[in-house]
């Protein structure tokens, strides 16, 4: 009797050492994943961005039709289109981003106050604050 106690108490042991180690373990893997879709999802980002930027020179008159930019397009387009074969993987964040806009979004409206209150203790209104939206432009570098 005693030795059965004692051969399921090692087996208990082991077993939760086997599970801490493998739950150890997943928790890297996972991490290691977000971190993956995170850049993943800034590679995608990234070339899209280039693959409109492209397209705005290409459609310059002083470029339109120019051979060597209609093949960067096309490649930029085909490099595009192979990152959206990786969807599911940086998809796993983009879900998490959405939720963080919406957040802030609405934190931004209910710190913003309405048209129609007066401002608070006589203080003059402050000047209202412009979002200029910022455009990634890439650049060859000299």
């Amino acid at each position: 009797m005693l030795s059965v106690i004692i051969v399921l108490s090692i087996f208990l042991i082991v077993s939760l050492v086997v599970n801490t180690v493998g739950i150890w373990y997943l928790l890297g893997a996972i991490r290691r994943l977000l971190l993956v879709s995170e850049n993943l999802n800034d590679l995608v980002t990234a070339v899209s961005n280039f693959r409109g930027h492209l397209k705005s020179v290409y459609e310059l008159e002083a470029f339109y039709g120019e051979p060597v930019l209609e093949t960067l397009l096309k490649h930029a387009m085909g490099l595009s289109d192979v990152l959206e074969d990786f969807e599911e993987i940086y998809a796993l964040t983009e879900e998490e981003q959405e939720e963080q806009e919406e957040q802030e979004e609405q934190e931004e409206e209910e710190e913003t106050p309405d048209d129609d209150e007066p401002p608070k203790d006589s203080e003059e209104k402050a000047p209202a604050k412009i979002k200029i939206s910022g455009k990634t432009v890439f650049h060859s570098g000299t």
